[in-house]
């Protein structure tokens, strides 16, 4: 079993957004292209994403990212 993660971590709102449409199914790319960014940033983003929720793949992005957002939406205390 992995180890349970928690995100405490310091992405900042724009990383944030890009990791959110990484995790949505969009390209690097269409990521720069939307937040006005080199996707040589976006890349460098998504990188530091990775590590800091350790995952290897966007497929687990997207989950951990789906289960910090349900976190999220049930507020304290569940």
């Amino acid at each position: 079993m992995p180890p349970a993660r928690t995100h405490r971590g310091r992405t900042g709102a724009r990383p944030l957004r890009g990791v959110r449409l990484i995790a949505q199914g969009a390209t690097n790319r269409a990521v720069a292209e939307g937040l006005f960014l080199a996707p040589h940033t976006v890349s460098s983003h998504l990188r530091h994403a990775f590590a800091e929720l350790g995952v290897n793949s966007r497929v687990e992005l997207a989950r951990v990212i789906a289960e910090l957002e349900d976190e999220g939406r049930a507020g304290p205390g569940g």
